[in-house]
């Protein structure tokens, strides 16, 4: 039995919020294939200095990630109405056929205190990718490029 509880609410609005997106890409003739993630979080690299914040991302799926995505884009972020300091952007996992790019949903906590300077502020720029099969794939989105 697994301890893991699922938020129904948090899955119902972030499914409404990636369908909004897709019928908005579709508008303007872009075919995005949803992808929904297993789980997700963020991870501190304090290796770096300063510390960065690298948004990891699960997918079930055996997608090769790492050959296949040439672009990441992200959208602005926007705030989820029912947890304090959560926010949601779509990312856009952009392959070699632009017209018909994988959507993500991402849910994540926003920074817990900008004022102390060890904790790093979430710029959504770094990104780790990884599939069912565990391979990983890293990214860094170009954050001049918005959906």
């Amino acid at each position: 039995m697994s301890d893991t509880k699922v938020d129904t609410d948090a899955l119902k609005w972030i499914n409404e919020m990636s369908a909004i997106e897709a019928s908005r890409l579709r508008e303007v003739g872009v075919k995005p294939v949803i992808m929904q993630p297993s789980n997700c979080g963020i991870i501190r690299q304090d290796e770096s200095f300063p510390p960065t914040t690298v948004n990891r991302i699960e997918i079930r799926t055996n997608f090769d990630f790492a050959s296949k995505i040439k672009q990441i884009m992200v959208s602005a972020p926007r705030t989820y109405p029912n947890k304090l300091n959560f926010l949601y952007v779509n990312v856009l996992l952009m392959t070699e056929h632009i017209e018909m790019p994988l959507l993500v949903p991402y849910l994540y906590q926003g920074s817990l205190d900008k004022r102390k300077k060890d904790v790093p502020h979430n710029n959504l720029k770094e990104w780790l990718i990884v599939n069912a099969s565990g391979a990983r794939a890293r990214f860094t989105a170009n954050l001049s490029s918005t959906i």
